[in-house]
């Protein structure tokens, strides 16, 4: 039994039972009847299918979305006989279902991978200009896109390289001479990047910093945790505008959300009062208290969305106020 799109059929709940209740229905009610019984058992056989969705059945009651005839009335076309005629492109398209797909269908484009390393790899033995070698006659010229290949590999969060530098020692007077130093090795052990990568592993994703220890020593990298929050502490203040900018931009938004949630810090548990700048301790009294909360105010304007985290002794209406007054 082979499903075809149901014709629909307009026809109410009560229309039906007066059908049923009608000792004598014409043949319209009859044929209707017949309809709605056809209909129902199509319905009940494609529900017993495994393979049947809603989509497939709401297209089959109620029709396509489109207005294509392809999609209205299948394949061919009903020219009022009863007979289905071949549409002039059911050739074409029986051809494009048996054509097999190309290969990496579905799978993203290398243009996607805009993070990734970029490598020109130079023909091996022809350059621009030259004559072609099978031909003899041409001149062979640089196409605009070359061909991409996207090859992925694993590393460890945090990448070291280990640079060994040769010393050359003379045999007479004892004096070394090592080799120079590389370029990209200059500047401290701890890159800049390192540091950027453990904040956004920590703070971005909550990844904790004795997590990413035992990942790293499982990479034979070492990164203890300590270090880890030396980096991070070390690096802090290069964030602040950035933090700032966000904090303007987000009180421009459309909408703003807020809320708290309790935050202990061992640094404040012992002091009372506010440790932060002054500019909305006439809100509130502040001088007595001793709960720490953290304030999530969500900023949302155009599709974009702002989170601000602000950790103290203040409470919700007082972060957000400091916020808006900007």
């Amino acid at each position: 039994m082979r499903a075809k799109a149901c014709k629909p059929i307009d026809v109410s709940r009560e229309a039906l039972l007066a059908i049923v209740d009608n000792p004598s229905p014409s043949d319209d009610d009859r044929q209707r009847l017949r309809d709605v019984i056809e209909t129902l058992a199509l319905l009940m056989h494609e529900i017993e299918a495994k393979s049947t969705t809603i989509a497939r059945l709401r297209k089959m009651l109620f029709g396509a979305s489109t207005e294509k005839t392809s999609s209205l009335f299948g394949e061919g076309t009903d020219d009022g006989s009863g007979s289905e005629q071949p549409s002039a492109r059911s050739g074409d398209e029986e051809r494009r279902r048996d054509k097999p797909k190309a290969k990496g269908h579905g799978r993203h484009h290398a243009d996607a991978y805009r993070g990734a390393e970029r490598r020109c790899v130079k023909h091996e033995s022809l350059a621009p200009g030259e004559c072609c070698p099978d031909c003899g006659k041409g001149k062979l010229y640089e196409l605009r896109e070359p061909t991409r290949l996207v090859r992925i590999r694993g590393q460890a969060p945090i990448a070291a390289i280990v640079a060994e530098l040769q010393r050359l020692r003379c045999s007479l007077c004892g004096k070394v001479f090592p080799a120079q130093t590389p370029p990209d090795f200059a500047g401290p052990k701890y890159d800049e990047t390192a540091s950027a990568m453990i904040c956004v592993h920590k703070y971005g994703n909550g990844f904790p910093f004795t997590r990413l220890e035992r990942m790293q020593k499982g990479f034979r990298i070492p990164l203890p945790a300590t270090t880890q929050w030396d980096l991070v502490k070390a690096h802090g203040c290069d964030a602040a505008p950035a933090y700032e900018e966000l904090i303007w931009q987000g009180a421009q938004s459309d909408v703003v959300h807020n809320d708290d949630t309790p935050m202990t810090i061992l640094a404040l548990r012992s002091t009372k009062g506010f440790d932060e700048d002054e500019d909305v301790v006439d809100l509130a009294d502040g001088a007595d208290r001793t709960a720490t909360q953290t304030t999530a105010v969500v900023c949302t304007s155009e599709g974009r969305h702002i989170a601000l985290f602000f950790t103290g002794r203040r409470n919700a209406g007082e972060n957000l106020t400091s916020v808006l007054r900007r």
